[in-house]
């Protein structure tokens, strides 16, 4: 959901200390942040393993064995059983991956890289804030009753994020256009 931004003079100063002042240091905001992703990235995997038992147990079932050449049904659940039983090892993997990761803080004159909180101008005037991750992109966070939406360095948008500061601006081209975000707040 949009913020209203404070006047242009006081953005640098305002976001980055909001942020702190409501919440804690910047290392309880992200454990925080990465603890809430964990429990986003358990949840799917409890589902994906799920589902991946039933469509093995389809895909082995008596039933499934084909009728005549045409009929595939088992042959499709088993290439299905296996695309998810993929997933959840990816998934394993992020997991592990996020509750690995050391966050660090970061200052207005830092370079962006993982684990940076970003606060982000868009030319419209809303304001995004994105946790910058190595992995796991994507998964919708919640910080100080603010939205945060995670982004991976090989992303687009972590992508042109990586290196920049506070007051620098990020391009990225989108099938809409270009859009250009301002780096507001480092965290």
């Amino acid at each position: 959901m949009p913020v209203a931004l404070p006047p242009p003079s006081r953005r640098r100063t305002t976001y980055a200390t909001t942020f702190s002042m409501k919440t804690g240091s910047s290392d309880e905001i992200k454990t925080d942040l990465l603890r809430q992703l964990a429990a986003q990235i358990e949840a799917e995997l409890a589902t994906i393993r799920e589902a991946a038992d039933a469509t093995h147990a389809a895909a082995t079932h008596p039933d499934a064995k084909a009728e005549n050449k045409y009929d595939t049904r088992g042959l499709e659940a088993s290439y299905l059983a296996g695309a998810q039983k993929e997933r959840v090892s990816e998934l394993e993997a992020t997991l592990e991956a996020i509750r690995a990761t050391a966050s660090r803080a970061f200052g207005p004159e830092d370079k962006i890289a993982a684990t940076a909180l970003v606060d982000l101008e868009l030319g419209s005037g809303q304001l995004l804030t994105v946790f910058v991750l190595r992995y796991a992109a994507g998964y919708a966070l919640k910080a100080a009753g603010r939205a945060v939406q995670t982004v991976t360095v090989g992303a687009p948008l972590g992508l042109a994020l990586l290196g920049k500061t506070v007051g620098e601006a990020a391009t990225v081209e989108a099938k809409d256009g270009t859009r250009e975000y301002e780096i507001v707040a480092i965290l």
